[in-house]
């Protein structure tokens, strides 16, 4: 008898653990039915928690992902949203405008070559600093004429817990140079941990992983944080 309990206690046990190990690696993705592009917000002023809010509303009841991305490119700042484009007329106050997507393979313009990136995941601690901070982050990246620097923040909001977020945060600098973009990433990574309240996650993946799940607008289960309305809101103020 003994044994028959301790052979299906094993076979629970793996059962549990490959259940575990499979969701943890599980990646959300924008879903393909739906067609998404990004989008120049050119109203930031009425970019706030009521947009938020609509954002949250339309999208939570299908589970459907969005990002939000500042771009730094040299002295010229953007942000830019990365939403189903079927939302955008419930969002006439921001007076978007549609883009080319800027990470497409199709887009030989303004494409941002994957050779010339350095990317990597951030964290949120609350507990840090004041997140007024971003402002001073953007007013003093001192980034040269050919560099730029992304911030992307990747969201699903939860259908079944009212205006929270799983979020996660990667950051992206844009160099020819190997050994300008080295110092480059060291000096806006300090520059992200003295000022927000973003850090580098600890376990840290490759470039290239980071790039990829930033061009897909991946959300990674894994390392996904739980942010309300209210906290993304203090955070999104400052972009």
């Amino acid at each position: 008898m003994l044994p028959v309990l301790f052979a299906a206690l094993i076979i629970i046990l793996l059962s549990y653990l490959l259940t575990r190990l499979s969701m943890s690696n599980y990646k959300h993705l924008p879903e393909k039915s739906i067609k998404y592009a990004p989008f120049l917000v050119r109203n930031l002023q009425l970019f706030n928690q009521e947009s938020l809010s609509i954002i949250y509303s339309v999208l939570a009841p299908k589970e459907l992902i969005f990002s939000i991305e500042k771009v730094q490119k040299y002295n010229s700042p953007a942000l830019i949203l990365y939403l189903p484009e079927f939302i955008k007329d419930k969002l006439i106050a921001l007076n978007l405008l549609e883009l080319e997507d800027y990470l497409s393979e199709e887009n030989n313009f303004t494409q941002v070559k994957v050779s010339h990136t350095y990317s990597w995941g951030l964290t949120y601690e609350n507990h840090k600093n004041d997140p007024n901070s971003f402002l001073k982050l953007f007013n003093n990246l001192e980034l040269e004429e050919e560099q730029q620097f992304y911030l992307q923040l990747t969201a699903l909001p939860l259908k079944n817990k009212r205006f929270n977020f799983r979020v996660n945060f990667r950051a992206m600098v844009v160099e020819k140079d190997v050994n300008k973009k080295i110092n480059l990433v060291k000096k806006i990574d300090q520059k992200i941990n003295q000022l927000t309240v973003l850090v580098k996650n600890k376990k840290q993946k490759t470039s290239l992983s980071y790039f990829k799940e930033y061009k897909n607008r991946q959300l990674n289960p894994k390392t996904a944080l739980n942010l309300d309305l209210w906290q993304l809101d203090k955070i999104l103020n400052q972009l």
